[in-house]
């Protein structure tokens, strides 16, 4: 089956609604209030068939007070049937039902005439020019105008023709990963259940199906579907379908909330957007957004955009709220009701941007632009060449990334442009060997300090630059950290060098297990001799944790302090931190760090106040 969803616009007293009711038989005033008032205040639905073609008609209400309404009916549709009275002609809401439609994208539209057997045929004609002229002057292309009346039926047949031929277009929603049903009613039917009704984008929707509602995003079974009151097994896109949801209170849902694929299209408050026109709005201005079949205050924050070629802002909602890129929106002043601009939802998930502003506005130009190559390297361009996963896979094709050559992903899943990767590579490099060259005794660089160096450079792509350079044997990865392959500190050290580190060593090995404060203090010749004291394993660095101090102790002296206490505790005998203290002759400040190195390395085992030298 194909389904095309158009939306029956017009003013008010225009006979909107007996149109519809001539051409389809439905009649789509259903409310008391509706009868009583004698005008449409809730969407009306119905349609036709033609073989296996669908045309779904959404009837707007087109009182000013329900432009809402009229605005979620329009919202879900692929082109409108605009409806003159050719009595009244071109009317305000005309104009606005016009201008709102062509903020949701709509380009084209079919015109009915109606009324047309209460006056003339000069008058009908006139009109005819009057409406083609008025659709030009809003960027409308006329594809049909046929002159009708609901009373006679005269031209019904006609416009129902030109319905099936001239409306059958492609959707104008972007291709979607998932389904995505806005929710325009919702109502419960005895025996049955809570039913929600609204025009499927995206994938098709199966019964049996789990879907997420939003914008909690609670989950529910499909027990069954109905296409024009016609139960299927399956509903497809562009259909007007009526989806009995299992155990689903009637008050979890309301107009508004959408039936989407799990874990696609979360609900957020904030969308990143392009406008359609250069609109008249102030930064921080407070609005009410239109979207699918929500509405929401919300305010706007305006990105400088060059030349306002193409205006990009950020829309902050009130609550959350749940869309799709390049889901089409509409905002009005709160005060006035007027109608002020519109445009296209880029990213429905946006980040507060307070930086590097000026690089997400190119963002927003390519992911408006379509093209993921684009999109992936302006997102490079933002984040210090660091492509954004989660964004990229949200407003683009994130595969046809992954096998371009411009870009390399990690075994972590991480994205980067290889271009960014070679100058990290290139300056790590270089800093390696100024390094080396500045302090040959020391035997390599530890991360922090890296890191230090390397910013602003994101630790994600510094730790993949990295790990490449280890991986083809460019860097040697050492514990402490970073060196040349071709780095040799003891090779490097001249004779005055060796005897100071001698000296060094001596010193630490005669203070035993009570440290000076000469190690607390050093210089940066004895802070590379005591690295290279490490990286000999000559020496072990403790840390006390109470004191936030790090200790310096022999080789030597630790294993001397290893066989004490085995000669001591060696019998399985549990002793405390002060009988060790005591036996190894030492203070609380050594005694504890080296306890811990113990446990660490396995030579004791603690069992709460006390320990054990394992056999």
């Amino acid at each position: 089956m194909r389904h095309t969803t158009v939306a029956v616009i017009g003013h008010i007293d225009h006979g909107k609604t007996s149109l519809v009711k001539a051409l389809t038989g439905i009649e789509t005033d259903t409310l008391k209030a509706e009868k009583a008032r004698g005008l449409s205040i809730e969407l009306g639905f119905a349609h036709l068939r033609q073989s296996d073609r669908y045309v779904h008609l959404i009837d707007t209400p087109g009182h000013a007070d329900f432009v809402r309404m009229t605005a979620s009916g329009v919202s879900g549709a692929d082109k409108v049937l605009l409806v003159v009275s050719a009595v009244d002609g071109i009317q305000p809401q005309t104009r606005d039902h016009i201008r709102i439609a062509r903020l949701f994208g709509i380009s084209s539209a079919i015109v009915a005439i109606t009324k047309s057997d209460l006056v003339g045929a000069k008058s009908v004609d006139q009109l005819r020019q009057d409406v083609s002229n008025f659709l030009a002057e809003n960027n409308f292309e006329l594809v049909a105008i046929e002159a009708c009346s609901s009373s006679t039926n005269e031209g019904v047949s006609a416009l129902a023709s030109a319905l099936f031929e001239r409306s059958q277009s492609l959707s104008l929603t972007p291709d979607l990963k998932g389904f995505f049903l806005p929710i325009d009613r919702v109502f419960s039917v005895s025996g049955v259940g809570t039913v929600v009704t609204g025009t499927l984008r995206g994938q098709a929707l199966h019964t049996g199906q789990v879907v997420a509602i939003g914008p909690d995003g609670f989950e529910a079974h499909i027990r069954g579907l109905q296409v024009c009151g016609v139960p299927q097994e399956m509903a497809a896109i562009g259909a007007r379908v009526a989806v009995n949801l299992r155990d689903v209170d009637l008050n979890q849902i309301s107009r508004g909330h959408v039936l989407r694929t799990p874990d696609l299209y979360p609900a957020s408050d904030r969308f990143d957007v392009a406008f359609s026109n250069d609109p008249p709005l102030k930064h921080m201005e407070q609005v009410i957004l239109l979207h699918g079949t929500a509405h929401a205050p919300a305010r706007v924050r305006l990105y400088p955009t060059p030349g306002h070629t193409s205006r990009f802002g950020q829309i902050e909602a009130s609550t959350k709220q749940t869309a799709y890129p390049g889901q089409r929106f509409v905002l009005r002043r709160p005060a006035s009701g007027e109608t002020i601009a519109g445009g296209t939802i880029l990213d429905p998930n946006a980040t507060l941007i307070t930086r590097n502003k000026p690089a997400h506005v190119t963002l927003l130009g390519a992911i408006k632009s379509g093209a993921p190559s684009a999109i992936a390297h302006a997102l490079a361009a933002r984040d210090k060449g660091a492509v954004d996963v989660s964004v990229l896979d949200r407003v683009s094709d994130l595969n046809s990334v992954l096998i371009d050559s411009a870009f390399e992903q990690t075994p972590t899943g991480s994205i980067f442009r290889r271009t960014e990767i070679q100058a990290v590579e290139s300056k790590l490099q270089s800093l390696l060997e100024s390094h080396h060259t500045d302090r040959p005794l020391r035997p390599s660089i530890p991360i922090e300090e890296i890191k230090t160096v390397m910013r602003p450079t994101s630790e994600d792509l510094l730790a993949h630059a990295l790990h490449r350079l280890s991986e083809t044997g460019r860097v040697r990865r050492e514990k402490s950290g970073f060196a040349l392959p071709q780095h040799d500190p003891i090779a490097a050290m001249t004779e005055d060098q060796k005897r100071a580190h001698q000296m060094l060593e001596t010193r630490l090995r005669n203070m035993a297990l009570r440290p000076a404060t000469l190690f607390e203090n050093p210089s940066r010749d004895q802070t590379d001799s005591i690295a290279l004291l490490i990286w000999q394993g000559r020496a072990v660095a403790l840390y006390n944790h109470s004191l936030k101090q790090t200790l310096l102790l022999h080789q030597d002296v630790i294993k001397t302090a290893q066989r004490s206490l085995k000669a001591e505790y060696g019998d399985g005998t549990l002793f405390t931190t002060g009988q060790a203290r005591a036996l190894l002759e030492t203070n609380r400040k050594t005694i504890v760090p080296l306890l811990e190195h113990f446990d660490q390395v396995g030579v004791t085992v603690r069992s709460g106040d006390k320990r054990a030298v394992r056999i």
